[in-house]
């Protein structure tokens, strides 16, 4: 007995795996609406709308606080996103979609994002704590700690070349009091 082996395959997938969202980016990108981009692009564009809608189901003044605009504003083209909205929506996005199931419980995990808004916070900072809640806090090691730091150095130094060697050794051994303490 022989097997077909165009329809069997034995081998293990391979590469990074599929997005919970990757049959909605599909769709959106058959669609109206067309993105540029690879696979990943695609996907996140669709963690984006899924936060869209969900901001867009608040009330007018808590999407104007959000957004800066209200839905009707956006419908009509005179709104625009605030800076730093894509990379939050991309985080809020995911964590919505991989842990909220229902209308009530979603309005009120945005609630925090209105509230940090309120308070000042960065669109940075809120994409931040989402994907905390999401993937949990992570712990760093020696040698990314190390390159961040030369780096942060050697822009330092492309800034100010005309840093003497003793003012950094200096500004370093300070650094390093304030840590051990």
């Amino acid at each position: 007995m022989k097997t077909n082996t165009e329809t069997v395959s034995e081998k293990r997938k391979r590469g990074r795996p599929q997005s919970l969202l990757r049959e909605v980016s599909d769709r959106i990108h058959r669609g109206a609406l067309r993105i540029e981009g690879c696979q990943r692009t695609k996907t996140n564009a669709a963690y984006r709308m899924q936060a869209l809608l969900a901001v867009l189901s608040l009330p007018d003044d808590e999407q104007t606080i959000l957004l800066g605009c209200t839905s009707s504003q956006l419908r009509a083209g005179k709104g625009t996103f605030p800076p730093g909205w894509d990379t939050a929506a991309n985080e809020i996005g995911r964590f919505l979609v991989a842990f909220v199931s229902d209308e009530d419980e979603r309005t009120r995990q945005l609630q925090t994002a209105v509230n940090s808004r309120r308070l000042g916070i960065s669109w940075r900072d809120i994409g931040a704590h989402y994907r905390v809640l999401r993937l949990g806090k992570r712990s760093g090691s020696v040698d990314p700690l190390l390159f961040a730091l030369c780096r942060a150095l050697d822009d330092y130094r492309l800034k100010f070349p005309a840093t003497s060697e003793d003012t950094v050794v200096s500004a370093v051994n300070a650094l390093l009091r304030l840590v051990e303490t």
